[in-house]
C-alpha cells in the first residue's frame, strides 16, 4: 500500500518533475531516468488516459515489483513498521504483513491516573509527595506513548488518502476492539464525536483523537485553567429542528503547556479523554465536547 506519486526525481534533469510536465509530448525523453524522490528506486510514468468515460491522471509507479524503501514517504506500511519499532511496550504491535493492533489501554491508563489526581488534592505533606511521585511516574509513560500517537496522526496528516489508516491499524482497549472512526475525528464529524462519547458507559470510555483549527485560546480566572477553542464543525439539525453547533475545547493548565504557543488559525490534533456538555436554546444547541489535557505531548500541531 503506497501513496500515489505525482512527482519524481529525473537523472536526466537531475531535479524533481511532475507528472504532468512528463507527460507533455515535448518531454517524452523524460520518461527514462526517473526515480523515486525519496528513496530512488527505479519509477516509470503512466500517460493521462480516458477510462470507463472518466479521466485517469497522469502519475509515477513503481516499476518491476521493487517495493519502496521502509523509511520512504510512498510506503505507508514500511513506515508504521518503523514507528512499531521504535514504540515501547509494544503499544503499536504488527499483527500480520499489512495490519498492526494499536493498544489504546497504554494510553488511557496514565490519562485516567491523572486526571484522578487532578481532582483529588492531598491534605498533608506525605499525601502531596507521594502525589507528586505517582505523577511524575503517569507523566513518564505518557511520554513514550503518546510519541507513538504522535507518529500515527502526523503520518496520517501527510497520507494522500487519510482514511487508509483505517484498514491498516486496529485499535483495541482492554481487549475490546475500537472502529478507527470511533477514535478520530475531523470537523465534519464533531456531532458524532459527541454522540459516540455521550452513549459510552463509564466502564468502555477511552481517549479519542479530535482534529481541527484554533478559534481562540483565553484563560478561565474561575478554574486557573485554560482553554482551547476549535472553530465550529458541520452544523445538524436535531428530531426537533433545533440547529447543532458542535463546539470543542481542550482545558489545561499552564504547568502542562505554554499558552504562548498556541495560536489562533493552527491546524492541530488531541488525543484525551473527554466529556460531553450541552447548552440548549429554544433556536440553537451547543454540543460541546470538552477534552482535558494533562500531557503537553496530547497535543499535536499539524500546521502554523
Amino acid at each position: 500500500m503506497a501513496v500515489t506519486m505525482q512527482e519524481a526525481y529525473s537523472t536526466i534533469l537531475n531535479e524533481k518533475v511532475s507528472a504532468q510536465e512528463v507527460d507533455k509530448p515535448a518531454n517524452e525523453h523524460l520518461k527514462k531516468g526517473l526515480e523515486c524522490e525519496s528513496c530512488r528506486i527505479s519509477v516509470a510514468h503512466r500517460t493521462r488516459h480516458p477510462r470507463n468515460e472518466r479521466e485517469i491522471p497522469a502519475l509515477f509507479y513503481r516499476k518491476g515489483g521493487e517495493n519502496h524503501k521502509e523509511f520512504c514517504s510512498y510506503n505507508t506500511i514500511g513506515r508504521i513498521n518503523m514507528i512499531a519499532r521504535d514504540s515501547d511496550n509494544d503499544i503499536l504491535k504488527s499483527i500480520t504483513d499489512k495490519t498492526f493492533s494499536f493498544r489504546l489501554t497504554m494510553i488511557h491508563e496514565p490519562l485516567e491516573e491523572l486526571g484522578k489526581q487532578d481532582t483529588k488534592q492531598g491534605k498533608d505533606q506525605n499525601k502531596t509527595l507521594n502525589q507528586k511521585d505517582r505523577n511524575y511516574h503517569s507523566r513518564g509513560k505518557l511520554n513514550s506513548y503518546l510519541s507513538t500517537m504522535k507518529k500515527i496522526i502526523e503520518l496520517r496528516n501527510i497520507l494522500e488518502k487519510q482514511n487508509e489508516l483505517n484498514s491498516i491499524i486496529e485499535i483495541e482497549m482492554h481487549g475490546r476492539k475500537i472502529k478507527w472512526n470511533d477514535f478520530y475525528y475531523e470537523p465534519h464529524r464533531y456531532i458524532q464525536s459527541f454522540n459516540y462519547i455521550k452513549k459510552l458507559e463509564w466502564k468502555n470510555r477511552h481517549p479519542i483523537c479530535i482534529e481541527g483549527i484554533v478559534d481562540s485560546v483565553r484563560y478561565i480566572e474561575m478554574s486557573g485553567k485554560y482553554a482551547i477553542n476549535l472553530r465550529w464543525g458541520k452544523k445538524g439539525i436535531n428530531s426537533k429542528g433545533i440547529e447543532q453547533i458542535p463546539s470543542p475545547s481542550i482545558f489545561f493548565d499552564a504547568g502542562t503547556l505554554s499558552p504562548e504557543d498556541i495560536k489562533t488559525g493552527q491546524h492541530i490534533a488531541v488525543c484525551a479523554l473527554c466529556t460531553p456538555r450541552m447548552n440548549a436554546g429554544k433556536v440553537r444547541e451547543f454540543l460541546n465536547t470538552n477534552a482535558h489535557l494533562y500531557h503537553k505531548n496530547q497535543l499535536v500541531i499539524l500546521s502554523d
